[in-house]
């Protein structure tokens, strides 16, 4: 009897673990725009729909950032990549784009909550805002 219990307990963890280590590109595809920043000097800033502030991810591991105004912004554009993160329910993504032939890679916490995506601050004592993004589109 002990052992049927063991066994069966056992196949219990097995099948009830769920893939949260494997994230797939379809979390982040698609268009995804700004919604809110919180923290930082600013304090808490909504955005309202429609702003023209988002990011696209792609298939194909790309992305890009939309700003409505480009006048003073650099485009960023580049290839993106999607990690399980040592936090439970974040996950890291990693960013390669280049400016003025500068090569850059930056590494965000983010966090998916229902159709939302969220940039965290990695460095609390630091003032800097977290980010949230609402998706448009898959």
């Amino acid at each position: 009897m002990k052992v049927f219990i063991i066994t069966a307990f056992a196949g219990l963890l097995l099948f009830s673990c769920n893939k949260t280590n494997s994230p797939g590109k379809g979390m982040v595809t698609g268009k995804w725009e700004l919604r809110q920043s919180t923290g930082g000097i600013a304090g808490t800033i909504n955005y309202a729909p429609g702003n023209g502030m988002a990011i696209v991810f792609d298939n194909s591991n790309q992305y890009q950032y939309i700003y409505p105004v480009a006048d003073s912004v650099s485009p960023r554009s580049g290839t993106y990549e999607i990690k399980g993160s040592a936090h439970s329910g974040d996950w890291l993504l990693q960013l390669q784009y280049v400016v003025d032939n500068q090569a850059y890679t930056e590494k965000d916490s983010i966090r998916f909550e229902a159709n939302k995506l969220i940039f965290i601050s990695t460095a609390p004592y630091v003032d800097m805002p977290t980010f949230s993004y609402e998706r448009l589109s898959y």
